[in-house]
């Protein structure tokens, strides 16, 4: 007998982190053939579909992949674009409803009559800032089963609510260790001599930064891979860099910042990257990916593994993360991260890269989330490390690969913890026998 679990998130046939990671734990789930799994997508409408997205084949050709979730249209709500169909709990009568997404998407969900209704609901959260506003604990205290993505967000909950500290659990994103993995130093090269290729014709590219990469064989490349919004803080991360070259002059014959991220975002909190360089006097030095050009933000698994090998250090100066899935992905590709001191990076990176103390504080938005500005000089001197010390540099991210393998594999680690908790609250629906009665 199948389990059948009704999902909300974005939708898991879009590219954001979340569709990724909803997408990767029912997927998986569901090839167990345990599982019978349903998206109710916020940005699908239509009539309900199988999940089908583009994957490379080894010829280099493009096939559909069928991942085997159901996906199911959101409400037309222009009041909510968050908005979940309770009437779906009657269609396919599901087992469980299991959510991903921030903590005030789920106010609606929060409001079902749980009393009345046989599913449970698995509330799966991430938390970016803390302390957590006090009118967002009532939400997740309406869970059955609250789980946080990182163990700050826990720690951010517990420490608000009784009701949390007794029931909520933490399980951590995962990665696929098979599909990123280290290049060989082959590899590597070739991969960055056409990585050169592609920035020099990329139209963001100034006319200096061409004839300078012309001179370059082999680059260090700080990389960063992120979505264009104001928590990514890249006007932090360009201009730590703009700092390590200013104290580093012989740096400037072959690194490099390449950053994978939409130059011209115009949704609200996004920045204009390339006036940033200009800002810094860094317009030279500091690239667009060609893959975000070519691919339009998203782009394949494997171009993306290739991507990260390109890198000598993944970096981000990021204000506060609700997990950082760029940290395990750059790290199981073999290369470590500078970040920031703040909510999940530390926990992820631990003694396997570089983390740098917070400057200073500020709040964001209505919710009063408490964001991060990273110490931009101590940025560049964890950059000037990475640039200077190779062996220790490579020692870090051999560790990082390891604790990958061992801690975030989806199949290995990640899946079986799911696994567990859905046939947990399984177990916990059954009618419990009265004090008197007899068990076997």
């Amino acid at each position: 007998m199948t389990t059948t679990i009704f999902s909300a998130s974005d939708s898991v046939n879009g590219i954001s982190g979340y569709s990724t990671i909803v997408r990767e734990i029912l997927s998986r789930l569901a090839k167990t053939k345990q599982y019978t799994c349903l998206n109710n997508g916020f940005q699908f409408s239509g009539s309900p579909l199988p999940c089908l997205m583009p994957e490379p084949t080894p010829d280099g050709q493009t096939q559909w992949k069928n991942y085997d979730i159901l996906l199911l249209a959101r409400p037309q709500n222009p009041f909510n674009p968050w908005a979940v169909d309770m009437g779906y709990l009657n269609t396919y009568n599901p087992d469980l409803v299991f959510t991903l997404g921030d903590l005030w998407y789920y106010g609606e969900v929060a409001n079902w009559p749980w009393n009345t209704l046989h599913q449970k609901w698995v509330a799966y959260y991430e938390v970016d800032g803390a302390p957590i506003h006090h009118a967002l604990i009532p939400i997740l205290e309406k869970a059955h089963y609250p789980v946080s993505a990182s163990k700050f967000g826990l720690e951010a909950m517990r420490e608000k609510s009784d009701i949390l500290k007794e029931r909520a659990t933490c399980i951590w994103h995962g990665v696929d260790t098979e599909t990123f993995h280290p290049l060989s130093e082959e590899q590597k090269l070739d991969c960055k001599k056409k990585i050169l290729q592609l920035v020099a014709n990329d139209g963001m590219t100034t006319a200096e930064g061409k004839k300078r990469l012309e001179k370059i064989t082999n680059p260090f490349i700080f990389g960063n891979v992120a979505r264009n919004t104001e928590r990514k803080r890249i006007d932090r991360l360009i201009k730590a860099f703009s700092i390590f070259l200013e104290n580093n002059p012989d740096a400037k014959r072959d690194a490099m910042l390449l950053i994978h991220s939409d130059f011209n975002e115009r949704m609200p909190g996004a920045q204009d990257i390339g006036e940033l360089r200009f800002k810094w006097n860094v317009q030279d030095y500091v690239y667009r990916s060609p893959l975000m050009a070519r691919f339009n933000y998203g782009c394949n698994r494997n171009d993306l593994n290739a991507l990260y090998n390109c890198f000598d250090v993944y970096t981000s100066a990021n204000s506060g993360e609700g997990f950082g899935v760029s940290f395990i992905e750059a790290g199981s590709a073999g290369v470590p991260s500078i970040t920031t001191d703040y909510t999940s990076g530390p926990e992820l990176i631990g003694d396997r890269g570089w983390i740098v103390p917070v400057h200073d504080w500020y709040y964001y938005e209505g919710w009063n989330i408490r964001r991060a500005f990273v110490d931009v000089h101590k940025f560049a001197d964890a950059m000037n490390e990475a640039y200077t010390k190779d062996l220790y540099r490579r020692n870090l991210g051999n560790k990082m690969r390891n604790w990958c393998i061992a801690n975030v594999d989806w199949n290995k680690c990640i899946i079986p913890q799911f696994d567990a908790l859905f046939q947990k609250v399984m177990e916990d629906k059954k009618p419990k026998p009265l004090s008197n009665e007899k068990t076997e």
